[in-house]
């Protein structure tokens, strides 16, 4: 599929208020092996009067609100699909053109779920992700998903919402606070016991 670079890279620092946000949408890219070569970037989408980044493969859904002035910074990104290259004190967005439609994640976001727990700040990040897992597991009875889609949304500093509705749909995750607003959906894995 064609590539061409649209404008310049965009550098966010971990100082910016959105790297965090980045970081976790970042979490979501499909791999490289995962043929769906739209799935590789992130989309960047203004809907409603907000504006969203997000990124999806096929299995998980992370989405970040976010704000071009925050303080002093003032970053405006265009809508559109992004590379991103993370580092460590920094991402680099730079816009594509691509052959392809993104999917349009809003279908999948689930609506109406009962909340079934909130996941639990902790000193250790492990034992906090354990219990949140755990609560999650119990509530599904007979359905599971990959531990390791949980972890990417298990940060120490995050308590995170669980809304969820059988163990054939998928969860959903808010996070909200002051500064960000963050959203995953993770499809499960049915398993029939």
């Amino acid at each position: 599929m064609a590539m061409e670079t649209l404008t310049k890279t965009i550098e966010i620092n971990r100082r910016h208020p959105i790297y965090k946000a980045l970081r976790f949408v970042c979490k979501a890219r499909a791999g490289k092996d995962n043929c769906r070569e739209i799935l590789h970037y992130l989309r960047l989408e203004s809907k409603d009067g907000k504006r969203y980044i997000y990124a999806a493969d096929g299995y998980r859904i992370h989405i970040a609100h976010i704000t071009d002035k925050i303080g002093k910074y003032d970053t405006q990104i265009p809508d559109g699909i992004y590379t991103a290259k993370v580092t460590n004190p920094r991402i680099e967005l730079e816009p594509i053109n691509i052959e392809g439609t993104y999917p349009n994640i809003w279908l999948l976001i689930p609506a109406d779920y009962p909340k079934i727990t909130t996941t639990k700040h902790s000193s250790y990040p492990d034992h906090a992700a354990s219990i949140g897992f755990a609560q999650i597991i119990k509530a599904m009875g007979k359905g599971c998903f990959n531990f390791h889609w949980f972890e990417d949304i298990s940060p120490e500093d995050y308590q995170w919402d669980v809304f969820f509705s059988n163990h054939t749909s998928p969860i959903l995750f808010t996070y909200r606070d002051l500064t960000e607003d963050l959203i995953a959906v993770i499809m499960p894995i049915c398993v029939e016991i």
